[in-house]
């Protein structure tokens, strides 16, 4: 049977068209060959998610985003339509998190099944997260750095403005000339002590023979017999003890003397007599020797 002419052209048309439908369905990602399961995600950001995003479990690609819309009026929340072309198994309450896929920023929706073991069907909704990525991370990280960094940036600059004041031109000169002066004492402190260790060569000689006089004088020292010293030290107290004590308890003619008050007034008196009678006899001595190379005359 020959075909016409507009037959061949209407077939080819319409293998075209179905083609070319179906090379823009893969490329979106749709297959017509593979189970599909509609899903919905609810966010209430979508953070950069587009249309056509892909969705991964386990490092493999299981489906794509097919729509994002606004659902509700007062505080509408983000819709994503989630079609999955793989045979899995989805329980309920997993998790569509929207992910971060490279360094670019490409978003994906990262599947994360939960233990349930009732399983979602077309029509379903998975629960929506968001992760934080790594610049909303680091800046979170940093915020509160950068308040601690203009405080010290502010404290800094008053600092600065303090120096500034406070080291003008006169108070360099100032300082400069305390440097100077700092510097002469420690020339003339250096000057003292090259002296001063050229006097100590000088008398190195002298020094020497002092501490050796000092080391004889301690050789010296310890060869005395210094117990033998102490012993005759310690005898001679004793002795001396004793003898106070018989002192004063009467003993003897020395204890008797101190502690016989009768004893005392009398030899006192006596003492006394005799003074009187040296002294008369120095003033009279006729009274009391008489002699004469004649003999004695009469009265």
């Amino acid at each position: 049977m020959k075909l016409s002419k507009e037959v061949r052209i209407a077939i080819v048309s319409i293998i075209t068209i179905v083609a070319f439908i179906l090379g823009a369905n893969f490329l979106k990602g749709r297959n017509f060959f593979k189970p599909e399961k509609t899903l919905y995600a609810y966010y209430d950001n979508a953070n950069n998610l587009i249309a056509s995003s892909a969705v991964f479990f386990k490092g493999m690609k299981i489906g794509r985003v097919e729509k994002l819309e606004f659902v509700g009026t007062r505080d509408p929340q983000v819709r994503a339509t989630i079609i999955i072309n793989e045979r899995l198994d989805i329980p309920r309450n997993s998790i569509a998190r929207i992910a971060t896929a490279d360094l670019l920023g490409t978003k994906i929706v990262e599947l994360i099944l939960s233990s349930e073991t009732e399983f979602l069907k077309s029509g379903d909704a998975l629960i929506g997260e968001v992760e934080v990525d790594m610049i909303t991370e680091i800046t979170t990280q940093l915020m509160p750095m950068k308040d601690k960094i203009e405080s010290l940036a502010t404290s800094l600059d008053t600092l600065v403005t303090a120096m500034n004041t406070v080291f003008n031109e006169q108070a360099q000169r100032q300082i400069q000339s305390s440097i100077r002066d700092l510097s002469v004492s420690l020339n003339n402190a250096k000057n003292l002590t090259s002296s001063a260790n050229k006097l100590l060569d000088d008398q190195r000689e002298n020094v020497d023979k002092i501490l050796k006089n000092f080391t004889k004088i301690s050789e010296d020292l310890n060869k005395v017999e210094f117990s033998n010293t102490v012993a005759s030290l310690q005898s001679t107290l004793v002795q001396t003890e004793e003898l106070i004590k018989k002192l004063n308890s009467g003993e003897g003619t020395a204890g008797q003397l101190l502690n016989d008050q009768k004893l005392y007034d009398e030899l006192t008196n006596s003492a006394a007599n005799l003074s009187k009678l040296l002294e008369d006899l120095q003033a009279n001595p006729r009274r009391y020797v008489h002699f004469s190379l004649f003999g004695r005359r009469s009265n």
